[in-house]
């Protein structure tokens, strides 16, 4: 089969990226990330430059690289080398494109992308996210009141944790705490918060939790998945389906931190009104660290609109 070897650019304006609507050939009105083929004698990072150019008649700067896409199309092999890249100079003119937009993180889906660069959309939508979370330090995290300790856990170690030892590692780590939250970290310094929650027992849903991250069986997952859960978590059912938020969680991070809080000193002397003290502080906590997998029900809805300073009628 035929191999193809392109570049192509992730053009990135704030927290928005720019796709065009291939406007020639068989693929023709499907979007994808402006570029084009390698000429012989160049680099990459300069073919990009060029076609971005002839393409767009602008300017820009190549960025880190990506990842590199390998897709089998029915008449050849494409190799496509994707990377972030950004404007500096020039106004945007579509030379061969038949449509162009500027797309936010949520907008991504919202357009019929080509094969090859619909692959790409998991990790573009990732590194959005990241950056719109806030980033934290062990430093930093320490400095939170109600915590004052937390457990790293590389990333080799989750696939090694037996649920009934790690239980007894973590339980003095965990001793009078109702309240937890998982940090990733995105480099070799910062965390973002990724999940927070409250329960009687956390020691035992920690390592439950981290165990999720495991692969399991077809037999451990045939009869997990509400309706409810299904709503929250976006889950497709099937193998892994009860593991693939914490899967997922495992993918994308190096490592974690378990970070294990007081509660009543994290709340201070905020007013809880008539809601539950530790529910109201994990929807606070969530909130300040703009967690990236929680989500509200119920009544955290309510304490997310007072935390959050909304009045819309609806909270007594």
């Amino acid at each position: 089969m035929k191999i193809i070897r392109v570049v192509a650019a992730v053009i990135r304006r704030d927290n928005e990226i720019f796709a065009t609507a291939k406007g020639y050939g068989e693929l023709k009105g499907g979007w994808e990330f402006p570029g084009g083929k390698i000429e012989e004698g160049e680099t990459p990072q300069q073919a990009l430059v060029r076609e971005i150019k002839e393409e767009l008649d602008i300017d820009i700067e190549v960025g880190e690289l990506i990842d590199t896409i390998e897709y089998d199309y029915p008449t050849f092999h494409l190799s496509m080398d994707c990377f972030w890249a950004k404007v500096v100079s020039g106004n945007l003119d579509l030379k061969e494109a038949s449509d162009s937009k500027w797309l936010t993180r949520e907008q991504l889906d919202s357009v019929e992308w080509l094969p090859a660069d619909i692959t790409l959309i998991e990790k573009i939508n990732k590194a959005l996210l990241n950056d719109e979370s806030v980033k934290y330090t062990e430093k930093k995290l320490l400095q939170i009141s109600g915590v004052d300790k937390i457990l790293k856990i590389d990333k080799t170690e989750i696939l090694k944790i037996n649920k009934r030892s790690f239980k007894g590692e973590i339980s003095e780590l965990c001793s009078g705490k109702k309240l937890w939250a998982l940090f990733g970290f995105i480099d070799s310094v910062n965390v973002v918060c990724l999940q927070v929650a409250s329960a009687d027992d956390i020691v035992t849903e920690i390592a439950n939790d981290l165990c999720r991250m495991q692969p399991v069986c077809a037999a451990d997952t045939k009869a997990w998945g509400s309706g409810l859960h299904k709503k929250v978590f976006n889950v497709t059912y099937g193998l892994d389906a009860r593991c693939q938020k914490y899967r997922d969680m495992y993918d994308s991070y190096d490592g974690f931190y378990v970070v294990p809080i007081d509660y009543q000193k994290f709340l201070g002397k905020t007013e809880t009104y008539t809601f539950d003290k530790v529910k109201f502080a994990e929807v606070m906590f969530a909130n300040m660290t703009c967690s990236l997998y929680w989500k509200p029900f119920g009544e955290e809805s309510k304490i997310l609109k007072i935390v959050q300073g909304v009045d819309d009628g609806s909270i007594d």
